[in-house]
């Protein structure tokens, strides 16, 4: 878990802004309506003051209907204004969390595996979804709503300032106390909100690695102590959010009490001239509609700051994301390749380490496979063999040395086009919410449903869908809970078979399957030499005996492992490494 760098409102408005690049006309739009409802209101109120003292107190019953239509049209003017800036501003808002949870989810996907895993996976969902909401209210609809309050309570004060300045003077008096709350409050909801956002990723992770891995835990006889965790994680989650709630109900309590003073102010006075002549009843409801405009617009730039302070934490988190470096980028500018790349596969000096490791696994390596080739790969747990893997997909890149396809550098093409050419069957199984035939086809949607059956046949995996309630149809949850370890990687083979890319890496596909399984993969294997290049990774001898070569990687280095070949009675397995 990584400690997000603290950012100011300045430094986090300058960092997120050109998210909304291209809605600025939209947030000026929104502006343009609240403009008009703030003044229809305006008009609204000085209309009604304006019966009171000439049709009511006067008792002009056609004046009082003349004036009561103007004043309803004046409303309904300001009514549909702000249902027009609202809608705008909520669309807008929509957009720009859009387009931020987009470009974050898609930097996420380029993290890389280890770093996500420093991450964790439920505090990047926290990240996704609350923190990309609360970053938007930042931006865009704390900002709009901040400048439409500020101009409403300006407009409302001036308004009330022409109807008789003494009053209105009262009232302002009541500013840079409510300013002074405002700040007060604001460092301590920026404290709380910063242990909330963290204490809620915290426990989200935890949640979401409790659920997914629930009968290990449950096996390891865990459970108690891990709902322990949770709860006192959830319990300082609990406190951060009871501080941040009464740090706001402070403020709006406080608020609320000098607003009322304030207003009790100005009907004393208010009061006092009307007894002296100077002031009309109408003149003092106005000028009472106008501050009770003014303060809640008041008490909202006070909140607003608030809640955008609080703000500054998610900021903090996302940017804690998006600043991280990714391992793996296309060249600039985008070059001319084939897609996808075909050839001798070779590696040229390579240097490979695993990512936050100073060590390398494979060091200063050379190895060529010849297109067709179906070589395994062998070496003990830790040699570098699934690094390997991920380097030949571009999950990772060389810190020294060169991979190629053809003549074509892995680092001189679009990530696209390698991945288009290689693909990785990692250890882990990924079993995807949907039917088992949109697990298959993942990797290549378009495929019709001959080829997604002919894909599962060339993996074994045809008998493991016909045993299926509803075969192809049937529903999966998301990591393939109701299928066996053995089903799991057969589906995962199918996938990756259907996707008929020229170089097939197979990171122990054995893993969980039985005997007959391991017989079907080698005659597979056996069948696609000289059709396309296939490395196998695996610790398992069965598979030995249905490639064309062996290689060992021992100390960084590939040796030849022919001689690890070994003639086995049948169900016998022998781990190689």
């Amino acid at each position: 878990m990584f400690a997000p760098r603290p950012m100011t409102l300045r430094s986090a408005l300058r960092r997120f802004a050109p998210y909304l690049s291209g809605f600025r006309w939209r947030l000026a739009a929104a502006s343009v309506f609240g403009l008009v409802a703030m003044v229809c209101d305006i008009l609204a109120i000085a209309v009604f003051a304006d019966i009171i003292d000439h049709a009511v107190v006067g008792g002009h019953v056609d004046l009082l209907l003349r004036s009561g239509v103007g004043w309803l049209l004046i409303a309904m003017v300001g009514l549909v204004a702000g249902w027009v800036s609202r809608m705008i501003a909520t669309t807008t808002a929509e957009r720009v969390v859009l387009r931020l949870r987009d470009d974050l989810y898609g930097h996420i996907q380029r993290l890389g595996a280890p770093m996500r895993a420093r991450f964790g996976t439920g505090d990047l969902v926290a990240r996704l979804t609350a923190d990309t909401e609360e970053v938007e209210y930042l931006i865009s609809t704390g900002i709009l709503r901040g400048a439409i309050a500020a101009v409403s309570a300006v407009g409302f004060g001036l308004a009330a300032f022409l109807v008789n300045w003494r009053l209105a003077l009262l009232a302002v008096v009541m500013v840079p106390v409510l300013a002074g709350i405002s700040s007060g409050v604001g460092r301590l909801v920026r404290r709380a909100s910063r242990a909330e956002r963290a204490h809620n990723g915290h426990l989200t992770a935890l949640l979401t690695e409790g659920v997914e891995h629930a009968e290990a835990i449950a096996a390891d006889n865990q459970s108690d102590r891990h709902r322990t965790v949770a709860h006192g994680i959830g319990d300082r989650l609990r406190r951060a959010r009871v501080r941040a709630t009464a740090a706001g109900e402070t403020y709006a309590g406080l608020t609320t009490m000098v607003e009322m003073v304030g207003v009790l102010g100005v009907l004393a006075v208010g009061v006092w001239q009307i007894s002296t002549g100077q002031l009309t009843f109408g003149g003092l409801i106005s000028v009472v509609g106008f501050l009770g405009y003014v303060f809640p617009q008041l008490r909202d730039l006070g909140e607003l700051v608030v809640a955008i302070t609080s703000a500054t934490a998610s900021a903090e988190r996302i940017a804690g994301v998006l600043d991280t470096r990714v391992p793996v980028g296309d060249p600039l500018p985008d070059p001319l390749a084939p897609d996808p790349l075909r050839g001798a596969l070779r590696l040229r000096e390579v240097t490979l380490r695993n990512p936050g490791m100073a060590a390398p696994v494979v060091d200063r390596a050379d190895l060529e496979i010849r297109e067709g080739e179906v070589v395994a790969i062998t070496g003990v747990s830790g040699a570098g063999k699934s690094t390997l893997a991920s380097a030949l997909s571009r999950l990772i890149d060389p810190v020294h040395g060169s991979i190629s396809i053809g003549d074509v550098d892995l680092r001189a093409v679009p990530v696209r086009t390698v991945r288009d050419s290689v693909a990785l069957l990692p250890q882990r199984s990924a079993i995807l919410a949907g039917t088992v035939a949109e697990n298959i086809a993942f990797g290549r949607p378009e495929a019709t449903e001959d080829e997604i059956r002919a894909a599962t046949a060339l993996a074994g995996a045809d008998d493991v869908v016909a045993g299926l309630p509803r075969g192809y149809r049937t529903d999966l949850t998301t990591g393939g809970g109701s299928l066996s370890g053995g089903q799991r990687q057969r589906i995962a083979l199918a996938r990756a078979m259907l996707r008929d890319t020229p170089i097939l890496v197979l990171d122990e596909p054995t893993t969980g399957v039985d005997d007959g399984h391991v017989t079907a993969l080698t005659s597979v294997l056996r069948g696609m030499s000289g059709a396309r290049t296939v490395l196998v990774i695996t610790h398992d001898s069965r598979l030995l005996c249905g490639v064309d070569r062996v290689l060992r990687l021992i100390d960084g280095q590939f040796v030849d492992g022919t001689a690890m070949r070994v003639r086995r009675l049948p169900g016998e397995a022998v781990r190689v490494g």
